[in-house]
């Protein structure tokens, strides 16, 4: 049986925002650890979050996903993204410091690099499964950086923590 992947296009209109402040234990610890770039003191915390995270039912866009607001703190965001199988984001950049955890399910990382004269270049694809994650740091000020696409094939779910507004960040054309 083959299985297609549809691209979605993040607009307010496709991707759901809601906000779950002061819901979940220890977000403020968590926070904190991502922004100091304590990765894997975080997870441990993550994990722990994750626990209680799996009694919530996230909200679902089908076709597309929804984020999940857990923190807006110092203009960092912390977030849940509840995925609907078979998604395909545009290939797109964030801010300079990015992580991505996979809570449950799997999520493909389609990893490029920015080349100011050439076209992107794509570097690596790595799948994120339960437990395992991953960070970037790039250039203050830009929203450009750890630029990637992601798709699924089964529904999932993801904690994402970005230094500054993520629906800033630039899309880019293959």
């Amino acid at each position: 049986m083959k299985t297609t992947t549809r691209a979605i296009t993040p607009s307010p209109a496709q991707i759901s925002n809601h906000e779950y402040f002061d819901q979940f234990d220890g977000i403020d610890e968590i926070h904190d650890l991502l922004k100091s770039k304590k990765y894997n003191q975080a997870a441990a915390k993550i994990k722990q979050l994750c626990k209680e995270a799996k009694n919530v039912d996230f909200p679902l866009n089908k076709g597309g996903y929804t984020r999940n607001i857990l923190s807006k703190k110092d203009g960092y965001w912390l977030s849940f993204l509840h995925w609907d199988k078979n998604v395909l984001t545009p290939v797109h950049g964030h801010p300079d410091q990015a992580f991505i955890y996979a809570v449950k399910g799997d999520v493909k990382v389609k990893n490029y690099e920015r080349n100011d004269k050439k076209p992107l270049v794509h570097t690596e694809t790595a799948t994120l499964e339960n437990g395992e994650f991953f960070y970037s740091h790039g250039e203050a000020d830009r929203f450009d950086n750890a630029i990637h696409q992601i798709s699924t094939s089964k529904q999932s779910l993801t904690l994402h923590f970005y230094s500054a507004d993520p629906t800033k960040g630039k899309l880019f054309k293959k």
